[in-house]
């Protein structure tokens, strides 16, 4: 096999500062480029080892998509947020969280824009709307929550597939040696995690049928934990004091479940933010 030089780079990585002078690389007499972040299988390095630059790659990915697919479904007149949400799962978030169990543990706050954007160009709210009110209205599980159960699959395969010996060893050292610096160890970011609803003793042992019987249950306590601390947010917020959550938490509000008018639903979409306590809205079927 021949190498292709021009194609072939390196990447040093390393906390910042110069590279030494001693930090060249050959291969056939012919002199490497040295690179600060490199592409490998569609995911951005960078050397400084942080996913910066991988997390704003996707990010635009993901609202590029956003903007090819809401071409499409603004044509339609009428909205189900299970049709939107289906889309949204199937072209935004697969383009966005590609490979996030490697990268995405410190890049939650950045990928919930583009799911943001999506539902909120949807239903015509503006970008100072609060994230917490379009989850609340629309019964959504935070990005976070996504990329925690892409970890935990992630994790799994690692300890159960023979031949990923290398990483179950990466593994092992991650977990002894704790960093106060999350952005610099995987293992412990996920920990801390689960750890906010006192869960991240299912990972201390690194057994993967405990991991497997105990994830439904866990991700369920996130769940619940995310969307209460939602609702309590818009209990207490100064602005939007007339807000109030009428279905299920973790459920869209009624009249996102309902094939109605686009127009009409975008209306209520925009006002019930706005809406005081004296104020009701009544849906009754058309009679014919």
């Amino acid at each position: 096999m021949k190498v292709n030089i021009e194609k072939t780079k390196v990447v040093i990585f390393r906390r910042g500062g110069r590279l030494r002078k001693q930090d060249r690389f050959f291969n056939e007499g012919k002199k490497l480029e040295i690179v600060t972040h490199f592409t490998y299988l569609g995911v951005p390095f960078s050397s400084s080892g942080k996913f910066f630059y991988a997390t704003e790659h996707f990010k635009n990915k993901g609202l590029a998509a956003v903007g090819a697919v809401l071409g499409i479904i603004m044509r339609f007149k009428l909205f189900i947020v299970e049709t939107l949400g289906k889309s949204f799962e199937s072209i935004v978030e697969s383009t966005t969280t590609y490979c996030c169990s490697i990268w995405g543990y410190a890049s939650a706050r950045e990928l919930e824009k583009v799911q943001m954007s999506y539902y909120k160009r949807i239903l015509g709210l503006t970008k100072l709307t609060p994230n917490y009110l379009v989850r609340l209205e629309l019964g959504l599980e935070p990005i976070v929550i996504k990329i925690i159960r892409k970890q935990l699959g992630l994790l799994v395969r690692i300890l159960r597939e023979p031949e990923l010996e290398l990483a179950r060893n990466c593994l092992q050292h991650l977990k002894i040696h704790r960093s106060k610096e999350p952005h610099y160890n995987w293992f412990w970011s996920l920990r801390n995690r689960l750890e906010i609803v006192q869960q991240g003793w299912i990972v201390d042992q690194l057994d993967s049928d405990i991991i497997v019987q105990n994830q439904k249950e866990k991700i369920k306590k996130l769940q619940v934990y995310f969307a209460s601390e939602d609702d309590e947010r818009a209990k207490n917020s100064s602005y939007f004091t007339g807000y109030k959550k009428e279905s299920t938490i973790g459920e869209p509000e009624q009249y996102l479940k309902h094939h109605m008018n686009k127009l009409f639903t975008r209306c209520i979409a925009s006002l019930r933010p706005q809406v005081t306590e004296n104020w009701e809205f009544i849906l009754r079927p058309r009679h014919k």
